[in-house]
């Protein structure tokens, strides 16, 4: 599942960074920035691999026009036999 979101007035933000080699089994879900092209496609990726996506944008146009790319991709993948 990708979700995508815009962000709330005022809102903050905190990451921590975990080294794959200690978490690679442990990942569930993935938070992404900016659903561009390369936001977008490491979105589709990791909804492949079946891992909760979020995405967060600037605002709701970016998030929504975000959102149709990779869906978009996800269709072509199924209309072409790649995904099902």
């Amino acid at each position: 599942m990708v979700r995508t979101t815009s962000p709330a007035p005022a809102a903050a933000a905190a990451a921590s960074v975990v080294s794959l080699d200690d978490a690679r089994d442990d990942i569930r879900r993935v938070g992404v920035v900016g659903s561009g092209m390369m936001g977008g496609g490491i979105a589709e990726v990791c909804a492949r691999a079946g891992l909760d996506v979020a995405v967060r944008e600037t605002g709701y146009r970016a998030a929504a026009t975000g959102h149709w790319r990779v869906t978009a991709s996800l269709d072509r993948g199924v209309r072409r036999g790649k995904l099902t």
